[in-house]
């Protein structure tokens, strides 16, 4: 019995070290760690003015400008947000209810500045920056800058309101590395 106790214990003991000693030591994979690929930044530099007949120039300003991956119509004429519209103009007079198809980004942009359509313009300017990769407000000279936007290929959407009128931007943009300017003016607005 003691003899066996005392094999069982030597088996025991060149096994543990068998396993022990045995094994290479693996270095650790990184399989598992996402790889950090630092991506290129550029910087855009917008400058919004109209034009008007007299050959009179004004910048556009205190407007803010997105910079979106997909196009905004997709972002802000949802049926969610029709409803909403819906909603607000209710009881009013002048137009009915309003239908996904028939609505359109432009009738989102004349009603964002909350004049027709208060909650509306809240919930579309929400739908905007949360979707937005870079956004920026012109200032009294109608420039605005967006700093560290990834390279690529955006959308660049604006309205701004003058008088009775609202005009608005939604421009296919392809961001590269370094400064990027974009002029905005009554020529490629829709």
């Amino acid at each position: 019995m003691k003899n066996t106790s005392i094999f069982t214990l030597c088996l025991l003991i060149i096994f543990t070290a068998s396993i022990s000693f045995g094994q290479k030591a693996r270095p650790r994979s990184n399989a598992s760690k996402p790889k950090t690929t630092i991506k290129a930044k550029g910087t855009i530099e917008l400058e919004a003015g109209l034009l008007f007949n007299s050959g009179d120039t004004k910048p556009v300003v205190r407007a803010t400008f997105y910079l979106l991956k997909e196009n905004p119509e997709k972002i802000v004429v949802t049926q969610e947000n029709l409803d909403i519209y819906n909603k607000d103009r209710a009881g009013s007079s002048i137009i009915g209810r309003e239908t996904l198809s028939g609505f359109g980004l432009l009738g989102a942009a004349l009603a964002m500045d909350g004049q027709l359509a208060p909650n509306f313009a809240i919930a579309a300017k929400k739908s905007l920056q949360t979707s937005s990769t870079a956004s920026g407000t012109t200032g009294f000279d109608g420039k605005a800058t967006m700093t560290s936007v990834p390279t690529g290929d955006y959308y660049l959407f604006g309205y701004y309101r003058f008088g009775g009128q609202t005009i608005y931007w939604n421009i296919p943009v392809s961001v590269k590395t370094g400064v990027n300017k974009i002029v905005l003016d009554n020529n490629n607005a829709e």
